[in-house]
């Protein structure tokens, strides 16, 4: 993550460090749509988890509304080869061919999760 144009090599020496062995070819033949798909679930699961809020958020002005939402976006620019998995954003903010646009919402009132959204970008 602190190289994010890290070639094949260099991630290979980074699992070394982390007790991981594999070769760079071994890596290489694992970027595949189903590893994508995988680690979309994967990013979907660990945030829902992550923001489970136990309670609703005792404060009498929320429950004038059925709802308080706050949501967050971003877009992030991912490898061209990913572009059939996460389409990019076709002219509108980051230009790549493969980006995953992510949206958290957050209900101040119940403490619920609304997503995460991910997935390909609307054209």
């Amino acid at each position: 993550m602190q190289k994010p144009e890290a070639t094949l090599e260099e991630l290979v020496q980074a699992g070394v460090l982390n007790d991981i062995e594999i070769s760079a070819q071994g890596l290489d033949k694992r970027f595949t749509p189903e590893s994508a798909n995988f680690s979309r679930t994967v990013l979907e699961q660990a945030i829902a988890e992550a923001l489970r809020a136990p309670n609703a958020v005792p404060i009498e002005l929320l429950n004038r509304f059925s709802l308080v939402p706050l949501f967050d976006t971003t877009i992030l620019n991912l490898p061209d080869e990913l572009a059939n998995v996460w389409a990019g954003t076709f002219g509108h903010g980051p230009t790549s061919r493969s980006a995953l646009k992510g949206e958290v919402g957050f209900d101040l009132k119940t403490g619920q999760l609304i997503g995460p959204v991910a997935g390909k970008n609307s054209r």
